[in-house]
């Protein structure tokens, strides 16, 4: 009998086909078996070239060849005296020291199912380990709520040392199957558990981050979060939740949400209230974000500990998050308020209809352009604005500015303003009353041949 390196494989297929004659007309083959498709093909092409089963009408009955060969090569279970705490984990592929990119490919299916809700396709392998690993009464169950516990702890817990407890005796797990049991915690454990990578709290675990501990479990530290029923955090988590809640983690979340996705200006400007930006900082720079609600912010708005708050807190926590929320539409309308100052007047009509005016006597490029962004009339007033100072600005939008810029974008535009109302009254379309002296140069301009007067008023423009 030819000798084969996979005598495993062949032994729990005879096996299966020893209990059930029928196996291969089994969609659920492989989960049944174990093995993956390639392995179960390898196997059954061994098991009919050596006669050691037979194929008859009602499906596949063993040789005398198949039982010896059981016999011989003898299934034996995965735990053992050094490692008795090993799961009786049918999928051969988990028991593997090192990963296949096949079983890769299959956990990212897997991650997606738990993190953004891909469906798992039927009789896959990403299915089959569902079904061995994550499903009640499966050989895990156990180790699932071990592994739950263990990255539960009131301190902070090393992701480091997970795999070291679980890849050693008396567990002897693989890295795959921990990993696995990894991804059953995260999932049943999100509205609890504040991950941390590199000392910084991290707002939502998705499939990269899930493979980055994989591949980097010593950059992740995992902490329970306390559980409290303050009315008061409640009460505040109405500013920030579609649904209210009590839950700590949540609501810290979606305050760190809130800021971080607000505009680069209003994250670095020092134009607020003390206590939004205090409460700004707070939220960028703490090391231990789930402190915020119970300590940081409290202090910050009413310089009480949270047992002590009453709705005063609730109210300025309120106030704060609006004027961050409102900051940049605020700045907006101060850059538009300016822009229509420095040009002595009130309106976008009526400032595109006095650059359309003397349109013909821009000879400068960067009026000329000013004056296009200004004419245009597709633009919201919003939108407006922005592209005005933009341009300014030199290249960066006004979201991206910082309190500088502001300032200099108001010399610029008094700069801008300037030349244009220059222009404007030497063109004869401003409001500027005629002294003795303006009336005495007129009537000498006047003098002068047409194409000289046009050189004078050009002259005068661009000087």
């Amino acid at each position: 009998m030819k000798k084969n390196p996979e005598n495993l494989h062949i032994t729990k297929l005879l096996l299966c086909l020893k209990d059930n004659p029928r196996l291969f007309q089994n969609q659920d083959l492989n989960f049944i078996v174990g093995l993956t498709s390639t392995e179960v093909s390898k196997a059954k092409r061994y098991i009919f070239t050596n006669n050691l089963a037979t194929r008859v009408k009602q499906g596949v009955i063993l040789s005398d060849s198949g039982f010896k060969f059981i016999y011989e090569n003898q299934f034996q279970p995965w735990a053992d005296s050094e490692n008795p705490y090993r799961p009786d984990v049918n999928l051969e592929y988990l028991k593997l020291a090192k990963q296949p990119p096949t079983l890769t490919k299959a956990i990212r299916c897997l991650a997606d199912y738990f993190f953004s809700g891909k469906e798992l396709k039927p009789y896959s392998m990403e299915a089959n380990i569902y079904k061995e690993v994550f499903m009640e009464h499966s050989p895990c169950d156990n180790l699932r709520t071990e592994v739950i516990n263990f990255i539960s702890q009131n301190q902070k817990t090393n992701l480091t040392d997970l795999y070291e407890k679980y890849t050693s005796k008396p567990y002897g797990l693989t890295k795959s199957l921990t990993f696995l049991l990894l991804l059953y915690a995260l999932a049943n454990t999100k509205e609890e558990i504040a991950i941390y990578e590199n000392h910084e709290f991290q707002l939502k675990v998705d499939t990269n981050m899930y493979f980055r501990m994989f591949y980097a479990p010593q950059r992740f530290k995992f902490k329970k979060t306390v559980v409290t029923e303050h009315k008061i955090l409640y009460e505040i988590s109405k500013t920030l939740l579609r649904r209210p809640s009590y839950n700590v983690l949540n609501l810290t979340k979606a305050l760190i949400f809130a800021v971080k996705s607000l505009d680069k200006y209003t994250l670095q400007t020092t134009n607020i209230s003390i206590e939004t930006l205090k409460l700004r900082n707070a939220v960028m720079n703490s090391k231990d974000p789930i402190t915020l609600f119970l300590k940081d912010i409290p202090n910050i708005l009413v310089k009480k500990s949270i047992e002590e708050c009453d709705n005063a807190l609730v109210e300025k926590f309120s106030l704060c998050i609006k004027e961050l929320q409102n900051n940049y539409a605020l700045l907006i309308l101060e850059l538009k308020n300016f822009f229509f100052y420095a040009f002595e007047t009130g309106t976008r009509m009526n400032i595109s209809q006095r650059f359309r005016s003397v349109d013909e006597y821009f000879y400068e490029k960067n009026l000329k352009i000013l004056s296009r962004i200004i004419i245009d009339k597709d633009a919201t007033d919003d939108l407006w604005i922005e592209r005005i100072a933009t341009f300014i600005n030199g290249k960066r939008v006004p979201k991206d500015w910082s309190d500088d810029d502001v300032a200099e974008y108001k010399l610029k535009i008094k700069e801008y303003a300037q030349k244009f109302l220059t222009i404007e009254a030497t063109a004869g379309f401003g409001n500027y009353k005629m002294d003795v002296t303006m009336q005495d140069v007129l009537s000498q301009l006047l003098k002068l041949e047409k194409s000289k007067q046009m050189a004078v008023i050009r002259k005068a423009i661009n000087e």
